[in-house]
């Protein structure tokens, strides 16, 4: 669950980040004078990016095969982030 809490100083701090906080950032200040002019400050921008979940280009598909034959499994993954394929037993077990 992401929980944002926003500073009186105007910080803002954001818990367990998800993809959707993903973006541009900055601090926006309106500061209007006893003359009613009003200024607008603004800070440099902040980005907060997340790497892509991988996702399978290749996935193992169904195989009949006789006793003593060799069996192959193919699992291709696409991911910016380095991927690790770890290989699963028929109990799910690693």
């Amino acid at each position: 669950m992401c929980f944002r809490q926003l500073f009186s100083n105007g910080s803002l701090s954001i818990h367990d980040v998800v993809q959707s906080d993903t973006g541009s950032y900055r601090c926006v200040v309106h500061v209007t004078s006893n003359d009613g002019f009003t200024w607008t400050y603004m800070s440099r921008r902040s980005v907060i990016s997340m790497p892509d979940l991988p996702k399978f280009d290749v996935q193992p598909s169904d195989r009949t095969v006789g006793k003593g034959q060799p069996v192959v499994f193919q699992c291709i993954t696409v991911s910016r982030a380095a991927a690790k394929v770890i290989r699963m037993n028929q109990a799910g077990n690693g």
